[in-house]
């Protein structure tokens, strides 16, 4: 069964949902712009742009890796295919906007993709300008998108959303479900290209699990790692792991100030205590400052282990974790 019309409505659904971009030919030339900001201003010629925008459109939206993957359980390929193709899908895509014409603020009407280069020329100009400062270092590029970006954006009034998962579609288990918006990835190194920061403000909790979960050691000596994203009702256990004894241990990060931490540490020992037939638990804590307020409620609660921690991050990217235990309570 051929799926490409269904699937072509879908992508195009997820990204005006993304974007925030109700008109389809308004979202096609945002998506263009978007694309030509991606490979840094340069030119593309026409019979690559289809294979270009379609692995572009993968990273925007987050779709699994790899040469194919399912849709309703078809395979939908990333390659050349008699049906069910992405490149099919934005070779149809393309094909559909190129036919139209656009008409800009002046009245005056031109061809879709000739209006699109005209569009991409102040956005390449002022980008340069921006990030002339750059222009003898290695993190011109970086700065030339991040700058280009942000005119690009201010024109259309996107902000852009973390990709969400699609209905539908088969995301396998090693998918990385936190996929950066590019505006974030470039930011992130930005902000963090000439030196090391000590804060939190280019990197997410992920980024923090995503670091932790291979290296417990640095919260305690001897525990063992058992899962992360740990599906319990009503929420989700960021990392589970046992210590020494075999007592399971559930381990909630935070990267700013959350009141729900105080639901998760009454919650997730009796969900987990639940699910593994367990009478102990231990509920540890992690983030860069407590409130007064949460600080006081988790005291309160007696069995909280609490911990500070430090990164230490360059080019957006965690090189390590300093972590400080505040105090130490008995298992819940």
């Amino acid at each position: 069964m051929n799926y490409e019309s269904e699937f072509q409505g879908k992508l195009i659904d997820a990204l005006k949902e993304q974007y925030g971009i109700d008109d389809e030919t308004v979202l096609y030339h945002y998506f263009a712009l978007r694309y030509f900001v991606y490979r840094e201003g340069n030119d593309i010629k026409r019979k690559q742009l289809t294979r270009g925008m379609m692995c572009f459109l993968c990273e925007e939206l987050n779709l699994p890796a790899g040469d194919s993957f399912f849709y309703k359980d078809v395979e939908f390929r990333k390659g050349i295919a008699m049906e069910n193709s992405l490149v099919n899908i934005m070779d149809s895509w393309i094909f559909e906007n190129s036919i139209r014409n656009v008409v800009d603020d002046k009245g005056i009407e031109y061809a879709m993709h000739d209006y699109i280069k005209i569009q991409q020329k102040p956005i390449k100009r002022q980008a340069a300008n921006k990030a002339k400062a750059y222009k003898q270092t290695n993190h011109f590029a970086w700065h030339w998108k991040y700058h280009a970006l942000t005119v690009l954006n201010a024109a259309y009034g996107v902000h852009p959303k973390t990709p969400k998962r699609m209905e539908g579609v088969h995301y396998p288990e090693e998918h990385e479900i936190w996929k950066r918006t590019m505006e974030e990835g470039i930011e992130a190194y930005v902000h963090s290209s000439d030196y090391i920061r000590k804060d939190v403000k280019t990197i997410r909790e992920q980024d923090v699990e995503s670091f932790l979960y291979t290296q417990l050691h640095l919260i305690e000596e001897g525990l063992v790692y058992v899962a992360r994203q740990v599906h319990v009702n009503d929420g989700r256990i960021d990392i589970l792991a046992k210590d020494r004894k075999g007592t399971y241990c559930i381990i909630e990060l935070k990267v700013s100030d959350d009141k729900e931490l105080v639901w998760q540490c009454i919650y997730y020992p009796l969900q987990i205590k639940q699910k593994y037939g367990v009478s102990h638990v231990r509920m540890m804590t992690l983030a860069p400052s407590y409130s007064p307020s949460i600080k006081v409620s988790l005291e309160s609660l007696g069995y909280v282990e609490m911990f500070k921690f430090i990164p230490s991050v360059q080019l957006g990217k965690i090189h390590n974790i300093q972590i400080d235990p505040m105090f130490t309570k008995t298992a819940a």
